[in-house]
């Protein structure tokens, strides 16, 4: 299935990429790549995630091996990013 990024997803894996950078390089990248995985599984099961309970119509990845979760929906035959943010957060 087609991946769509949205700008929103897009703004937090950078914010996401620019602080980790900031104490890690490598493992930086290393989280990136994780994310990455994760838009493949994504586009082969796009089932994958659980259903939200904060927003109808929405489904959450956990990265594997990262604090980060993927908000997503499947919308017009792809896989919308929606948001990416820190466990220890809120999506808001």
């Amino acid at each position: 299935m087609k991946i769509r990024w949205t700008r929103p997803f897009t703004q937090n894996l950078e914010s996401a990429r620019q602080y980790i950078m900031l104490e890690d390089p490598k493992a930086a990248l290393n989280v990136l790549k994780r994310i990455l995985g994760s838009l493949d599984t994504l586009s082969n099961f796009p089932e994958a995630g659980k259903l939200s309970k904060q927003k109808e119509g929405t489904r959450q990845m956990v990265v594997p091996n990262t604090p980060f979760v993927i908000a997503y929906r499947i919308h017009n035959n792809a896989v919308e990013l929606l948001a990416l943010w820190h466990q220890a957060q809120k999506w808001q």
